[in-house]
């Protein structure tokens, strides 16, 4: 689960959002992750609600187009839109009370798979502060390297920070940044929320955390954040409790 509410509402789409790189269904062998095989989505989330434990809370809800999201609405006045070229998902758009505040746009090679996103943040008070960041992907297995560049909407050249990624079974089970912070995940057997959702993986990638399964746990430099599930018949969640590192609030889900 994610380390802030706000995190957590904007990503773990992610929401758990959200959020999520993969691979088109053509280069799929080449890739950690797999989309959902056809069929496999009966079950969307619909809506969530984070609750923090003086009662204060967060509604998200979810928009479909098929099994491809196009829209999240929060109750905070905060908002998310995903737009598709053909097969591809093409960008992701953040609003806040109605204005763009950022713009992910996605980005893949030759062959169709996915390279890395172009994240551009607009200052709506004083847009001579905005400033886009960009993020390269490189697979090799089980590991993924990430590199983040900074500069202008236009062009990206200084290089910030690299992020390792270690991937086991469509999970992201640990984020080593170098030079800094180590997290490392651990998960159920059972469905995550957002598994059907077509592209989840591309949202996994882009927000380097979550997967196929549902988070039990995290340790951030150790510090440890747990989350209990209650699930469902069908073995999706339907409500998760998060307690450690300062947090404690819940989440539930309808689909």
């Amino acid at each position: 689960m994610a380390v802030s509410v706000k995190k957590k509402t904007m990503k773990k789409i992610f929401g758990l959002l959200v959020i999520f790189a993969g691979v088109l269904a053509s280069c799929q062998d080449d890739m950690p992750y797999h989309e959902p095989e056809d069929g496999a989505g009966q079950v969307l989330l619909k809506k969530m609600v984070v609750t923090q434990a003086n009662g204060t809370a967060i509604t998200s809800t979810y928009t479909y187009d098929g099994e491809k999201l196009t829209a999240v609405a929060h109750s905070n006045g905060t908002s998310e839109s995903y737009n598709y070229n053909g097969s591809f998902i093409s960008d992701a758009r953040y609003y806040n009370n109605g204005g763009l505040v950022r713009k992910d746009t996605y980005l893949y090679d030759g062959t169709g798979a996915f390279a890395g996103f172009l994240a551009s943040y607009y200052d709506l008070q004083n847009p001579n502060n905005s400033h886009a960041e960009r993020f390269d992907y490189i697979f090799n297995g089980e590991t993924v390297t990430v590199k983040k560049y900074t500069g202008t909407e236009s062009q990206q050249n200084e290089l910030v920070s690299t992020t390792l990624l270690n991937i086991l079974n469509n999970n992201i089970k640990a984020k080593q940044v170098e030079g800094g912070v180590l997290t490392q995940y651990a998960f159920d057997f059972k469905n995550s929320p957002m598994r059907n959702i077509k592209f989840f993986n591309v949202f996994t990638l882009v927000n380097m955390e979550g997967g196929i399964n549902n988070e039990t746990g995290r340790n951030v430099n150790g510090t440890i954040i747990n989350t209990v599930y209650n699930y469902l018949p069908n073995e999706y969640p339907a409500m998760a409790t998060v307690t450690g590192g300062g947090l404690n609030y819940t989440v539930t889900y309808t689909y």
